[in-house]
């Protein structure tokens, strides 16, 4: 007779488990088997302890109050059943009852209070299975919790190592940045974009016309399919030229409007008159680039690229003027339109 699996599922029929009726069934068979052919044929009535009383402990201690009473039942019908002995005549009724009750009634006090104590135990050990569940469960998110942590011990280390590095390609790129000429200032644009938001994939894109199209990229590979030149009816191109906002795919709404065409995208508008002249975009970052510390950090980064870039070509601009109409030239650089920067 073997106890149940923990946490496994119990067949039972009308609230007894099955296993216990099945054990009954075969435990009282055999009694009786051997109370046919190898005893007395009398249910074993004389002997003591009586072996019905002995499957009825077996059971209760086994199982619970349910097939303790069950035990007791068939134990008391497995003994009486057809087996009553033979009235003798001046006995006193009410002894001869009592004589008959004695044994199933302790039979049935011993299957209510050992099944009692059997369902306690079975109670504490559930209890005690489902806090060690509990604790295993909170061990396993400690774990996750401590592998997070060294994650992002190990990054901010990596960091901290680059931050020279870091710095020191920041300056170059700035410089360049500053340049006079568009297409450097350009170049020194994505320097920059690299050295401080560090993404794996990013472009820049200008403006033609009523669309936008490729000028620089960094990181993309043969198989991106990511547009060369969005349309002005793309959502993109409408977030860009006409509502000049920046987009970020952790904000709601702004992924079905990137299109799978990256994770950040800003406009590069000019400080003086607003034209949208541009768009800087990231197709590929690590997941806390999203956040808004870093996300305001790329719209800051926009709008610097937007001024440089706006007066290089405003520099390039009164040169070609002043190759033109020097006069001209000169009266614009009086009213201080456009004076380059360093």
């Amino acid at each position: 007779m073997g106890g149940d699996d923990a946490g496994a599922t119990v067949a039972r029929w009308m609230g007894i488990r099955r296993a216990a009726v099945i054990e009954l069934a075969v435990l009282f068979a055999a009694a009786l088997c051997a109370d046919r052919f190898l005893f007395q044929s009398d249910r074993f009535w004389n002997v003591s302890p009586h072996p019905f009383g002995m499957i009825v402990l077996l059971v209760s201690a086994q199982y619970g109050t349910a097939e303790g009473l069950l035990a007791a039942a068939l134990a008391t019908a497995s003994l009486l059943a057809f087996n009553l002995p033979e009235p003798v005549l001046g006995a006193d009724r009410y002894a001869v009852a009592l004589d008959l009750a004695r044994r199933p009634m302790w039979w049935f006090i011993t299957a209510v209070v050992l099944g009692e104590l059997t369902r306690r135990r079975a109670r504490r050990e559930d209890r005690l299975r489902s806090d060690l569940a509990g604790a295993r469960r909170r061990e396993e998110e400690a774990r996750g919790a401590c592998g997070e942590f060294r994650s992002s011990l190990d990054l901010l280390q990596r960091r901290m190592a680059g931050q020279p590095a870091t710095v020191l390609n920041l300056c170059s790129a700035a410089t360049r940045l500053e340049r006079l000429d568009p297409d450097q200032a350009l170049e020194g644009a994505m320097e920059v974009v690299a050295a401080v938001m560090r993404p794996r994939k990013f472009s820049l894109f200008l403006r033609k016309g009523n669309a936008l199209d490729l000028v620089h990229q960094e990181g993309w590979e043969a198989g991106d399919r990511w547009s060369r030149s969005l349309p002005a009816a793309s959502p993109l191109a409408v977030a860009m030229l006409e509502r000049a906002r920046p987009v970020c795919a952790a904000i709601s709404g702004d992924e079905a409007v990137l299109g799978g065409e990256g994770v950040l995208a800003c406009p590069l508008r000019d400080p003086a008159t607003g034209h949208t002249l541009g768009m800087l975009k990231v197709e590929d970052l690590d997941f806390e680039g999203l956040h808004e510390i870093p996300s305001r950090t790329f719209e800051l980064l926009s709008a610097w690229i937007s001024t440089v870039y706006s007066q290089s070509r405003l520099h390039q601009s009164l040169l070609a003027r002043l190759a033109e109409d020097p006069a001209a030239a000169a009266q614009a650089s009086d009213l201080g339109v456009g004076s380059p920067r360093g």
